[in-house]
């Protein structure tokens, strides 16, 4: 797939002109995972922000034995937005979760000055990262309000 084609796809980019996402492919390259593959580790330096392209990728906390999956995502869904928010780092892991996951990489130095250079482009994305946000906030906050549920009536 062309990577304009496959950049429109993306719910980050969606709306906009192919001349504004032109801007953008220079700042992309992709990366192929492998099952369990880490594509990186909480705590590290996010450098990247991450699509994927084929495939799927897992969120988890890693430091923890068995931690369950916060979020799978699948194609088009973009993951590593810590890149955009100070102190940029990583908060959870991610890890392939299919045979193979493709991933389009986006480097944050490039990214960020085009986004501050035109407002066109960092407005849009920047509200649709805040979006990304709160619907990540929205499905751990369900998890935990089951997990919570799930105690209480064990406890009964």
């Amino acid at each position: 797939m062309d990577m304009l084609d496959f950049l429109e796809t993306v719910e980050l980019f969606k709306g906009m002109e192919d001349d504004q996402m032109e801007t953008i492919v220079p700042c992309c390259e992709e990366a192929e995972f492998k099952r369990g593959e880490r594509i990186f580790r909480g705590g590290e330096d996010a450098s990247f922000l991450y699509v994927v392209m084929e495939g799927k990728a897992e969120l988890r906390e890693e430091n923890i034995n068995e931690a369950p999956v916060v979020s799978t995502l699948s194609e088009g869904n973009a993951f590593g937005w810590s890149m955009l928010v100070s102190p940029y780092k990583y908060h959870l892991s991610a890890f392939s979760a299919s045979r193979t996951s493709k991933v389009l990489k986006i480097e944050r130095e490039r990214f960020t000055k085009l986004l501050e250079a035109d407002t066109n482009i960092g407005y849009p994305v920047m509200t649709k990262i805040l979006a990304l946000i709160g619907r990540r906030f929205d499905e751990l906050e369900e998890k935990v309000i089951q997990r919570l549920g799930q105690d209480m009536i064990n406890e009964w």
